[in-house]
């Protein structure tokens, strides 16, 4: 269910995806801190321009600017099916509700997310906040599974979670 999630969204996101610098805040600055692996303006954001890198050398196709757009949509899908899984884990309060329908329920919410405009617009530009929220819904699912493991991985998610924080 996740996946397919994902797979909707990123496709929803793509299909309205800026192909240039989007006119949108600090999108220039970000992509050309990418592109040359500088300093974006303070706070920096020095994990989201590495692994902004990262993911421009390894698409294949498209400008820089474009494949930094394809980043942000990548992202974005991700932490809705990461959501997605985090509203499954959940246990219903309410007995009115079987498991099934909380299924379906938890999809419903997770889907009202990832259409939000905020969510769309931000999963269509060169920004930071996808791949923050991609980090909030990591740190969610690793603190509902409850393992020590996941705790360290959800207190690593959060130190890396803090250098994309815009302030």
């Amino acid at each position: 269910m996740s996946l397919i999630l994902f797979l909707l969204s990123f496709t929803y996101y793509l299909s309205g995806l800026c192909g240039t610098i989007p006119p949108y805040r600090d999108s220039g600055d970000l992509i050309a801190s990418i592109h040359t692996l500088g300093i974006a303006h303070p706070p920096g954001y020095a994990l989201y321009v590495l692994i902004g890198k990262l993911f421009v050398t390894i698409l294949p196709f498209g400008n820089v600017a474009y494949r930094v757009n394809v980043m942000s949509a990548f992202f974005a899908a991700a932490a809705a099916a990461i959501l997605s899984r985090v509203l499954c884990c959940l246990k219903s309060s309410s007995p009115a509700v079987s498991n099934g329908n909380c299924r379906i329920l938890y999809l419903v919410v997770a889907v009202l997310w990832a259409t939000t405009p905020s969510v769309v617009s931000l999963a269509r530009v060169a920004e930071m906040y996808t791949l923050a929220s991609f980090f909030a819904s990591g740190i969610l699912f690793c603190l509902l599974e409850g393992s020590p493991a996941c705790y360290s991985l959800a207190a690593l998610l959060l130190g890396l979670g803090l250098s994309v924080h815009p302030t």
